[in-house]
């Protein structure tokens, strides 16, 4: 069976070369499909730590975790939707500003950095800001889930699923889903290590934005399912956003912001505020 993995190029803007022709994503076939199933990982937790230094009652995370003498190391923001709200931010222009102006021009107390983006900084998949549609839907292997906030209340489903609406506010496509109805997925790469930012709750009311040292998608996906990973989050699905040089985390926290910056310019972001 032929898998097919749509990798967009993002790279810092001193990098980026002009587009040669229509083609502006990197086509991998692999040889698996990409499936959930029910798994026990080999991930340890060294530690985790948890600091309640947000607003709203959300918390700063800090993990580390170790297999086969691998050490991976986590940060994040573990958040109730009941008491925040989430919102895409558009950056349209390459090279103004980053996630922490974004964040704190926005009134927002923690984001990250959110899709993917084509070399000429173009939106890649679905991107809903403020009701608005900056990019339209589109259907790749790779953005294979939609976080949407519909009537207020954010979500987390797979591409095939996603309903088009105007109560849809916010929405940004992404993918490839590391946890889906609690199981971890296989026929991830396993062997390609890139720091990752990936977005995770509960099916619920919990929510985490996170950020992993390089680690494989295959072991995110573990790391995901690893029971205490996330304290306070059962994950049920986990999807993973736009890596790399990309990656980037900002939390407010006391007495020191958190900042894990992006290299360069990044397209979108998500941003977490009280509600």
């Amino acid at each position: 069976m032929m898998g097919l993995f749509l990798l967009a190029l993002n790279r810092k803007p001193s990098d980026r070369q002009p587009p040669m022709n229509a083609a502006i994503l990197v086509i991998v076939l692999t040889a698996v499909m990409v499936f959930p199933v029910s798994a026990q990982t080999d991930w340890n937790v060294v530690s985790v730590n948890e600091s309640a230094s947000l607003p709203a009652n959300a918390a700063f995370i800090e993990g580390e975790f170790e297999k086969d003498g691998a050490t991976v190391r986590l940060h994040g923001v573990r958040a109730d939707d009941r008491k925040i709200a989430f919102a895409v931010v558009d950056n349209p222009v390459d090279g103004e500003g980053g996630l922490d102006m974004a964040m704190k021009a926005g009134g927002f107390f923690a984001g990250i950095n959110g899709g993917y983006f084509h070399p000429d900084f173009r939106p890649v998949g679905l991107e809903i800001a403020d009701g608005k549609e900056i990019h339209p839907f589109e259907r790749a292997k790779l953005l294979s889930g939609v976080f949407a906030v519909v009537g207020g209340r954010p979500k987390l489903v797979r591409s095939s699923d996603f309903v088009a609406s105007p109560k849809v506010t916010h929405a940004l496509q992404a993918g490839p889903f590391l946890v889906s109805n609690s199981e971890l997925s296989v026929g991830l790469n396993d062997t390609k290590r890139a720091r990752r930012t990936v977005i995770a709750t509960d099916g619920k009311s919990g929510w985490a934005i996170l950020l992993l040292s390089p680690v494989t998608l295959a072991d995110a996906s573990e790391i995901m399912n690893t029971p205490g990973a996330i304290p306070g989050l059962n994950v049920v699905r986990a999807l993973n956003l736009d890596g790399g040089s990309s990656s980037a985390l900002w939390a407010a926290t006391s007495p020191k912001p958190f900042y894990f910056r992006e290299y360069g310019s990044v397209r979108n972001y998500l941003g977490l505020r009280s509600r």
